[in-house]
């Protein structure tokens, strides 16, 4: 066997709503999402190797801001961060018995991440996996409109290719204006 040619093939936008098999899932499976700020919700992603090789994935989610560098997600990043689902799923689940992604190939589960890294490395060969976060866009860091865009990283390198990078677009209510009033006696 070869190395291993790892890419990001898919995603779906998922509700912090319930467990890593029943949590709702948010629009079409690769529809990018607007999403209000400080809204927990969970991100799937799904990665693949595409060339019969085999290697390890230590899943990293990086983001970037406004189509700015790419920069690694933690619980204290800027302007996303990974946070503690509502649900009391463990730091490093397995991410399912099953594929949670309509997609052709053989599943192998991944990871459930909430502390910025999804701790146990997944051997894949000519397998696919998917990995999940679940995160929060911080309201005093964005404003309405801005876009986040996200991407898996082994570690700290860039996977071999991405079909595709999740977006979102954020919600953000304006603030009410401020209204003075003045009374005459």
């Amino acid at each position: 066997m070869g190395k291993a040619v790892q890419a990001q093939q898919d995603f779906w936008f998922r509700n912090d709503d319930g467990s890593i098999t029943a949590a709702t899932f948010m629009g079409a499976q690769g529809s990018n999402q607007s999403i209000s700020v400080d809204t927990k919700f969970r991100l799937r992603v799904l990665t693949e190797e595409t060339a019969g090789g085999t290697g390890a994935c230590a899943a990293h989610l990086f983001y970037s801001y406004n189509s700015g560098a790419y920069t690694t997600l933690t619980g204290a990043s800027t302007h996303v961060q990974e946070v503690d689902d509502d649900n009391s799923i463990a730091d490093n689940a397995s991410s399912g018995a099953s594929a949670q992604l309509t997609y052709a190939g053989t599943y192998l589960a991944g990871r459930y991440s909430d502390d910025g890294a999804a701790a146990t490395n997944v051997v894949i060969s000519s397998q696919y996996t998917e990995f999940e976060f679940c995160l929060q866009v911080i309201g005093t860091a964005v404003a309405n409109g801005d876009t986040i865009d996200f991407r898996v990283y082994n570690g700290t390198t860039a996977l071999d290719s991405y079909t595709v990078s999740p977006r979102l677009t954020v919600v953000k209510a304006a603030a009410a204006p401020r209204r003075i009033f003045i009374t005459h006696s």
